[in-house]
C-alpha cells in the first residue's frame, strides 16, 4: 500500500488498532485475545507500505510471531523489533516493549496494573512502555499530541476528538502515578503515534544485545522468557536494501 502523507499511514494503523480493541468487546475482552487481533492488524496495516511525503520516503515489512511455550515475566507483553536501514547507511536494531492491560468493565480501571510486575519489567527494559486497552474511547491526551507536533496531529481526522481505544505511556510514569485508574490517560498518547512516529523513527528502543537476544528467545535463562508477541519491522529509506536479518528462534516462536 502507498501513502501520499504520514497522517494516511497512521491513519491506516490507528483505524486497524482500533477495530483490533473493539471487535473484541464486549465478549472476548480478554488482554490475550486483543493483543492477538492487534498484533497480526499491526502487520496487515504495515506490510508492504510505502510512506511518500516526507523528504526522505520509506518503506516497511512486518510479521507478527507467538511465542509457543513459557510466557513473559520480564520484558513485557509485545515487542516491537525494529531492524531500520538509513538513507546515510547506518543499520540499527532495536526493540521496544508494551506491556498490555484491559480496561475492567466492572470496576472501570486498569486492574491488571501490578506495580511489583511493572517494576520488573522497568528494571530489565527502562524504556517500556504501558499499553491500555479501553472498551470506551481515551481522551485528555489532546495537549500531548499538541506538544509532540504542533499543528501535525491534532487536526488529523485520524485523531478527531483526541480519542482513541489504545494508548500507551511511559511505564516509569505509571509507576511515579501509582494509579489504576482512567488518570493514567492524561500521560498517554495513541498507540499508533507511538508505533509510527516513535518506534519506526529509532526512538524508545533498546539496543542492548543481551536484550534482544532475550526477544528473540536465544538468551541465557537469566534473562528470563520472551514475550508472548514478536512484531519484526524492516524499514529502509529510498532505494535502501530492505534487510530484516534477525528473527525469532523458530524452536520458540510460530508464525501467524
Amino acid at each position: 500500500m502507498r501513502y501520499d502523507t504520514y497522517n494516511d499511514f497512521v491513519g491506516a494503523v490507528e483505524s486497524r488498532i482500533r477495530d483490533a480493541v473493539r471487535t473484541n468487546s464486549p465478549r472476548s475482552w480478554q488482554e490475550n485475545q486483543i493483543s492477538y487481533d492487534l498484533a497480526t492488524g499491526i502487520r496487515a496495516a504495515l506490510n508492504g507500505a510505502w510512506i511518500d511525503g516526507m523528504d526522505r520516503p520509506f518503506r516497511v515489512e512486518c510479521d507478527v510471531f507467538k511465542v509457543t511455550g513459557k510466557v513473559e515475566t520480564q520484558h513485557g507483553d509485545l515487542a516491537v523489533l525494529v531492524e531500520f536501514n538509513t538513507w546515510a547507511g547506518e543499520k540499527l536494531v532495536g526493540v521496544g516493549f508494551l506491556e498490555a492491560k484491559k480496561r475492567a468493565r466492572k470496576s472501570g480501571e486498569y486492574d491488571g496494573v501490578d506495580v511489583a510486575q511493572l517494576k520488573r519489567i522497568s528494571k530489565n527494559t527502562p524504556y517500556a512502555q504501558l499499553l491500555l486497552y479501553s472498551f470506551e474511547d481515551i481522551t485528555d491526551f489532546g495537549d500531548n499530541l499538541r506538544a509532540l507536533a504542533p499543528g501535525r496531529w491534532t487536526h488529523a481526522p485520524l485523531y478527531s476528538g483526541s480519542s482513541c481505544q489504545a494508548a500507551v505511556l511511559p511505564l516509569n510514569t505509571a509507576l511515579a502515578l501509582k494509579s489504576k485508574t482512567t488518570s493514567l490517560h492524561k500521560f498517554a498518547i495513541p498507540l499508533s503515534l507511538q508505533l509510527c512516529g516513535r518506534f519506526l523513527r529509532g526512538l524508545d528502543l533498546h539496543y542492548d544485545d543481551d536484550v534482544i537476544n532475550a526477544v528473540i528467545g536465544y538468551a541465557q535463562n537469566n534473562f528470563g522468557a520472551p514475550p508472548t508477541y514478536v512484531v519484526t519491522i524492516g524499514v529502509a529509506n529510498g532505494d535502501r536494501e530492505l534487510t530484516r536479518e534477525i528473527g525469532p528462534n523458530h524452536d520458540l516462536y510460530e508464525a501467524l
